[in-house]
């Protein structure tokens, strides 16, 4: 009992230090839109001769927002869409409303319900900053999280949600933090899995572990708690990873029926 109350203590001072001390990297210049292209020697390319780009649509937090880097074209959306363009053998023409600090909450409530038209995917960037306000997966933030997915789902053809990845990992936290951080992000994955497994359009991208952080100093930009533009792109391949062959034929195949034709 009295070693808890000491390490709520540890972790408490540090929240505490790392507020008052981490001067968050802002949200980049740039387009927030853009088209990537398969790359010339991609094979899948002509297996999806004619078909359109795909319409991507990123909302939620600063992962969405490209913070760490230098312009809004080197974030995590456009480079992880440049990796699944080659995999698909599409074009993707792809949009972010990301929002520094951004929770579900502003997800549900703020982002989803401004979303018009029809994507061919919708990626949903949320949970790390629940996760810094002592936020829970209760039964609260589940509902807010199964109506933000199905509002992604009126929208979209097929959802892909990426929540809190290693926060642990990011080097301005203290050690007690960490580890408080890291049991919240397995708890929070574990309620995003459940809530995702019996949707079959929607895809979750799991990133609790495995990405070795501490190990790359180059990883994490000037305020040593959002990635940099390589960090990104060390992320987007261990999303792209966790793609499976059915959705990257799912989304490779896919075109928007024309209701034209339809009428």
């Amino acid at each position: 009992m009295a070693l808890n109350l000491v390490h709520q203590a540890r972790v408490l001072a540090e929240a505490w230090k790392a507020k008052r001390t981490i001067v968050l990297a802002k949200e980049p210049d740039g387009d927030r839109f853009g088209t990537v292209e398969p790359s010339q020697d991609c094979a899948a390319a002509a297996n999806v001769a004619g078909l359109p780009p795909l319409r991507f649509l990123a909302v939620g937090d600063s992962m969405a927002a490209a913070c760490g880097t230098s312009s809004q074209q080197h974030g995590l959306i456009p480079q992880f869409c440049s990796l699944l363009a080659d995999a698909t053998g599409r074009s993707i023409a792809w949009r972010t409303d990301g929002r520094l600090g951004a929770t579900l909450r502003r997800v549900r409530y703020r982002q989803l319900p401004v979303v018009d038209g029809q994507w061919d995917c919708l990626i949903i960037c949320a949970g790390s900053n629940d996760i810094m306000a002592n936020r829970a997966p209760d039964s609260q933030w589940i509902q807010e999280l199964r109506e933000s997915l199905d509002m992604a789902r009126q929208h979209a053809h097929r959802v892909i949600i990426f929540p809190a990845g290693q926060l642990y990992s990011i080097p301005a936290l203290g050690p007690a933090l960490a580890d408080d951080l890291k049991r919240k992000v397995f708890a929070q994955a574990e309620a995003v899995k459940k809530v995702c497994e019996p949707m079959e359009d929607v895809t979750y991208l799991e990133w609790t572990h495995g990405i070795p952080f501490g190990e790359m100093k180059w990883f994490w930009c000037s305020d040593c708690f959002h990635p940099s533009y390589e960090g990104y792109g060390v992320i987007s391949h261990f999303l792209m990873d966790k793609m499976t062959a059915d959705d990257i034929a799912d989304l490779s195949g896919w075109c928007e029926p024309d209701k034209s034709d339809a009428d």
